[in-house]
């Protein structure tokens, strides 16, 4: 999409690993963040063997800025930073990263959409192109 200023570029944005439904709305324990990534993390990690995964917390400083709640925080980062496969960035640097990576993509999906193409469709296609699956175009 573009808007006056520029692209606007969506980056993943997760609701479970997030203080607000986690504390706010589900009344979670204080642990349930350290919990969660955890779980998330044991999920994933077969995942990076074929490629990176993006893992977003949600954080709002009214939420998560409670003493009880940063406790586990910070065990969460050290979970995170003991580990040899993660990097902190934030999400302008993804933004950034993206873009480089694919400086064709917009182009590409924007005229996709005026031939009526399914964006999604677009994308995993160039994808799939990329590692070699499929050639043409369709």
């Amino acid at each position: 999409m573009t808007t006056a200023h520029g692209r606007l570029l969506c980056l993943p944005y997760t609701w479970e690993i997030n203080d607000v439904p986690m504390w706010v709305v589900q009344g979670q324990s204080s642990d349930a963040l350290l919990k969660r990534l955890e779980a998330t993390l044991a999920v994933l990690a077969p995942e990076l063997e074929k490629q990176p995964r993006v893992l977003s917390i949600g954080m709002h400083p009214h939420v998560m800025g409670a003493p009880h709640r940063m406790y586990y925080l910070e065990k969460a980062f050290d979970l995170l930073a003991a580990r040899s496969d993660t990097v902190f960035v934030t999400s302008s640097e993804i933004a950034d990263w993206f873009v480089a990576a694919d400086p064709d993509g917009p182009a590409e999906l924007d005229a996709a959409a005026r031939r009526g193409r399914r964006v999604e469709w677009v994308a995993m296609t160039r994808a799939r192109r990329r590692r070699g699956i499929c050639s043409g175009s369709r």
